[in-house]
């Protein structure tokens, strides 16, 4: 417990650096690519999840009138498990995307902040 609060307390003073009128114009288009890339990723998971989801899922056969019980069950739980796994995919390919496209920034980000703490003018 005290790592994670140790942990918290350094994420929060390195907020507090991206507040400083010097670093915070670093800060922009790396955040600025985030938003557009999750957005998007967002946009079209919602666009299309239903449809994906209810083509895996597919239409009743004659057989599943037998059990109609369980496919009353089966398909719910199913999408939901679907859509997990959507949300999922398009989290960790949020997060590999977002920090190959902003990469070149954080490196300028970085190096700012660097000079800053090292006394030097950025």
């Amino acid at each position: 417990m005290n790592d994670f609060i140790k942990g918290f307390t350094h994420a929060m003073a390195g907020f507090s650096w991206i507040l400083r009128p010097k670093i915070r114009r670093f800060v922009y288009i790396p955040l600025a690519v985030n938003v557009l890339i999750f957005a998007l990723a967002i946009g079209l998971l919602g666009q299309y999840a239903s449809t994906w989801v209810a083509g895996l899922i597919g239409q009743k056969s004659d057989w599943w009138s037998l059990l109609q019980w369980a496919y009353d069950i089966v398909v719910p739980v199913l999408t939901v498990v679907i859509y997990l796994a959507l949300v999922l995919v398009a989290y960790f390919s949020f997060s590999a995307v977002a920090n190959l496209l902003a990469a070149p920034f954080n490196a300028q980000l970085a190096k700012a902040v660097e000079q800053r703490l090292a006394g030097q003018t950025v």
